[in-house]
């Protein structure tokens, strides 16, 4: 990707069954990492400039996992897993689950993932630059899916959409063009429209307690610009407190320190709060 993207977490499971039941084994990649039911056999090492190698056997001993790891080429990133029954049962069902973090462009936050039909992948695509990394496997896969960070439920449990539901990506949803336009025209401080061919005044009428509460938190939400609640009034504490330190540093600027003061008190207030508030 010429517009540069990154690939900034990834992991895998493998589930089988024998005679006593069903059975995963992994790296999960939130929280505690230590592997699910996994010992190394061989430490990752180096077998190229290019090429890694290692090799992870399930607790039971029953299924041994030998995993490759390339760079053939600037963009792609390439991983083989080899999977060898070594206990005396025979496994059935054995299946292997994988993840990927991918940005694209390195700016995740407009970024928009898909099920891809047409590759048997999934896309994540940049709306601005109109780059798009991917993540697909030599041989199609029975199931997928496609959410924000972090699914490690899904992985865990070898979940997802069937590969037969799955549609051909033709671009991303317009609702998300939408909002990029609209934080795009935010953070030129442009936060109405500056056009209307035909402008009215709408109707006016008096409020429900329920839609009077409902319009002060879509009003909060589009001031914050997203973020959560602790984030933003914490950004805007900050502001007011530099607004006031720049204009009484001005000649003949009047007394902010009552200002300042109330605004410390408020900081403290709000991060002993413990920082976590409604979103």
């Amino acid at each position: 990707m010429p517009a540069g993207g990154q690939l900034s977490q990834y992991t895998f499971y493998v589930h089988y069954r024998d005679s006593s039941g069903e059975h995963r084994a992994g790296t999960p990649q939130e929280g505690d990492t230590t592997p699910e039911n996994l010992r190394i056999l061989d430490p990752p090492r180096n077998a190229s400039a290019t090429e890694a190698l290692g090799e992870v056997q399930t607790a039971d001993g029953k299924l041994r996992i030998r995993v490759r790891a390339s760079l053939p080429l600037k963009t792609v990133a390439a991983l083989e897993f080899v999977l060898k029954n070594v206990g005396a049962d025979p496994l059935e069902n054995v299946r292997l689950s994988t993840y990927a973090n991918l940005e694209t462009h390195h700016d995740e936050a407009n970024d928009s993932s898909a099920l891809d039909a047409s590759t048997a992948g999934l896309l994540v695509f940049d709306p601005p630059t109109g780059t798009c990394a991917a993540m697909a496997g030599l041989h199609e896969p029975v199931t997928g899916y496609s959410g924000v960070w972090n699914s490690i439920g899904k992985l865990q449990a070898a979940e997802g959409v069937p590969l037969a539901q799955w549609k051909p990506f033709s671009g991303p949803p317009p609702e998300l063009m939408r909002r990029i336009a609209r934080e795009a025209l935010a953070a030129r401080g442009i936060y109405l429209p500056y056009s209307n061919a035909n402008p009215a005044t709408p109707q006016t009428r008096a409020l429900s307690p329920e839609e009077a509460e409902d319009a002060l938190r879509r009003d909060w939400l589009f001031q914050a610009m997203g973020r959560n609640l602790f984030e933003r009034s914490a950004a805007e504490i900050g502001w007011a407190s530099s607004l006031c330190e720049r204009l009484s540093a001005l000649p003949g600027a009047p007394d902010f320190a009552p200002e300042i003061a109330e605004l410390a008190e408020l900081d403290r207030r709000l991060h002993a709060a413990g920082g976590e508030g409604p979103r």
